[in-house]
């Protein structure tokens, strides 16, 4: 029998499964002929430093919310829908409108980091009142113009 085995099977309470148990301190890995001693605390703080954790942060109080986009399209609709009856030069200004709030609702839902976890955190909603300042500036500017016609017509 080797010393090993022997300091082993003397010692067979302390050593269970190549952990050592020491009283004085906590858990340590050891194998049972071994001299060297991991503990427990250092070994998992070294594996953690190498698993990879998924973090989402909260992308919802960055953004605008679902009545922030509502109101926005009310407010430049209604502004546009008031310039373009006023004189008709201003639906371009509507369609420019239209454009960055189009190019906005894209780029925000279709971003690999902020669309994924705002949908995960406002839901499908969020994709609706995104495009609806598009919808409402659109359809402001559809009527302003028509209301000018209108207006035209009828020679006020």
């Amino acid at each position: 029998m080797t010393q090993c085995s022997k300091s082993y099977n003397k010692a067979k309470h302390v050593y269970h499964n190549y952990v050592a148990v020491d009283c004085q301190t906590a858990t340590q890995f050891a194998s049972p002929c071994s001299r060297r001693y991991m503990p427990m605390n250092i070994l998992i703080s070294f594996v953690l430093l190498f698993l990879s954790f998924s973090a989402f942060a909260e992308v919802s109080d960055k953004m605008a919310s679902i009545p922030e986009l509502w109101s926005h399209g009310f407010i430049v609709g209604l502004l546009i829908y008031f310039l373009t009856v006023w004189r008709i030069g201003f639906v371009f200004l509507g369609g420019l409108f239209v454009m960055f709030f189009a190019f906005a609702a894209y780029d925000t839902l279709n971003s690999p980091f902020i669309g994924e976890a705002i949908i995960k955190e406002q839901g499908i909603p969020y994709i609706f009142a995104s495009y609806s300042a598009t919808v409402i500036v659109t359809i402001c500017s559809i009527l302003g113009v028509i209301k000018n016609k209108r207006r035209i017509k009828r020679g006020i």
